[in-house]
């Protein structure tokens, strides 16, 4: 699991556990953030996902995994 903060943007990897929610508050209330890169994640925890919700950050790239893609952007893109 890897969460990385790149340029402005949250880049995530592999699995992201329900710990990296925490880990991404913080920064989000410290510095800007333009989005969020999924396309290398296998999988979020819901929490982590709220976190992004709420802060009202877009995806800039989606997951290669066309489930989880799906999954995301019926999250993300509604409302």
């Amino acid at each position: 699991m890897s969460m990385e903060f790149v340029d402005a943007c949250i880049v995530l990897r592999g699995d992201i556990d329900v710990e990296q929610a925490e880990t991404a508050l913080a920064w989000l209330q410290s510095q800007p953030c333009w989005g969020v890169d999924f396309s290398e994640c296998d999988s979020v925890h819901p929490a982590v996902l709220q976190v992004f919700l709420c802060a009202g950050l877009p995806a800039l790239r989606w997951p290669a995994q066309g489930t989880l893609a799906l999954w995301l952007q019926s999250v993300m893109l509604c409302g």
